[in-house]
Parts: C-alpha cells; sequence; structure tokens
C-alpha cells in the first residue's frame, strides 16, 4: 500500500489560548516550550508505505512527514498500525 495524507487548516485568533480568554493552553515542556503547534501558511503532509491484509485483519505502514519538520523533538519517521475486523 502507497498514500499520502494532507490536512490544510488553521487556527482562528479568536480560538488561541492567551491569559485574557480562558482557553486552555497548550502543552509545554518542562523547559517552558510549546509542544503542540498549530498550522500556519501550509498545509500538513505526509506519506507512507505499508503492508495490509496481515493475519486478514492488520495493516503495518511506515509514515514519513513531509511538512513541519523543522519542529524541536519532531520525528520525521513513525510506525502506525491498524487492526480491521470485519463480518
Amino acid at each position: 500500500m502507497i498514500t499520502a495524507k494532507a490536512l490544510w487548516g488553521g487556527l482562528d485568533d479568536s480560538n488561541r489560548p492567551s491569559p485574557e480568554n480562558g482557553l486552555l493552553s497548550f502543552p509545554v515542556d518542562d523547559d517552558g516550550n510549546t509542544i503542540t503547534y498549530t498550522l500556519e501558511k501550509k498545509p500538513y503532509i505526509e506519506a507512507s508505505v505499508g503492508v495490509a491484509n496481515i493475519f486478514k485483519f492488520v495493516r503495518l505502514d511506515l509514515v514519513r512527514r513531509l511538512t513541519y519538520t523543522d519542529h524541536p523533538g519532531i520525528s520525521k519517521l513513525g510506525v502506525r498500525m491498524r487492526f480491521r475486523l470485519e463480518f
């Protein structure tokens, strides 16, 4: 299997957490740096290759992030596993 996924969007200023609007703040690490990011100027894109139909219900993919790779602590590669039962 070869797949690609994309997400385009953004966060309106009225929905950005701040002390004035009382919204929940984005999570931070031990040094106070934000570890959650919003989409800004470009879409989030990832591509993957995988094997489906393992034991008739498992799919395993190797996922590569193509955009937003410059944030600290971001991994460009990942593994995704899916279980699916059909009757």
